[in-house]
């Protein structure tokens, strides 16, 4: 995000929320109408959460605010090892 997009956006006044609307095809939609069909989708949405200047524990405080909020969550565990094994047998 730009400097300015942060002082105008980035307000501490603002509560911030996340709106998800699934996108169909025209034939999908119409079909659907026709049919009285309700539309889904299931969707997973992943979310990086960062402090760059270690400021603040900033994950601590978003997962206890969206405990108390009920949203449904999981952590990811990310392996960053990788085995390299070379195999020199002819």
């Amino acid at each position: 995000m730009t400097i300015a997009n942060k002082e105008k956006i980035l307000t501490n006044n603002r509560k911030w929320g996340l709106r998800i609307k699934g996108l169909y095809r025209d034939y999908i939609e119409t079909n659907s109408v026709y049919n009285d069909i309700q539309l889904s989708q299931e969707y997973c949405l992943i979310i990086t959460i960062k402090d760059p200047d270690k400021n603040v524990q900033v994950y601590n405080e978003t997962i206890q605010a969206m405990d108390i909020r009920n949203f449904v969550h999981e952590n990811i565990n990310i392996r960053d090892k990788i085995n390299i094994i070379i195999n020199n047998t002819i």
